[in-house]
């Protein structure tokens, strides 16, 4: 098989982000970032968990697990056919978590840090 005639063409794709801020007073407590992704394979979009973050005085406490319900809710609300998250693998106790809410282990996440900003 030779390539030397491929053409790649590029196609911009808008997406729609939602963030949901739980807050006490002036404080913020946490935040979750839903996107949903679309494309040609699914008339309904895909919804994406970005950045799930508990501040520390505030875990255990239920804080996150609103957000993602709120988060859910949305999804559910906006037409996703489903809703994926990544958690880092040193993050045993979030993956119960996740597992607790309804979600499950599917597939492996790979990923490429290319920013000066990645962690």
């Amino acid at each position: 098989m030779s390539f030397a005639n491929m053409d790649i063409q590029e196609q911009q794709i808008q997406t729609t982000g939602v963030k949901f801020v739980a807050r006490d007073g002036d404080e913020e407590m946490g935040h979750v970032y839903l996107y949903l992704i679309h494309n040609d394979l699914h008339d309904e979009p895909a919804g994406y968990i970005e950045d799930m973050y508990v501040d520390e005085a505030h875990r255990r406490k239920r804080v996150g697990s609103a957000l993602l319900n709120s988060l859910i809710a949305k999804a559910k609300e906006l037409g996703c056919y489903k809703i994926v998250g990544t958690s880092r693998e040193s993050k045993p106790m979030v993956h119960e978590w996740y597992e607790r809410s309804g979600f499950s282990k599917y597939g492996f996440a790979f990923r490429m840090n290319i920013g000066s900003d990645s962690e």
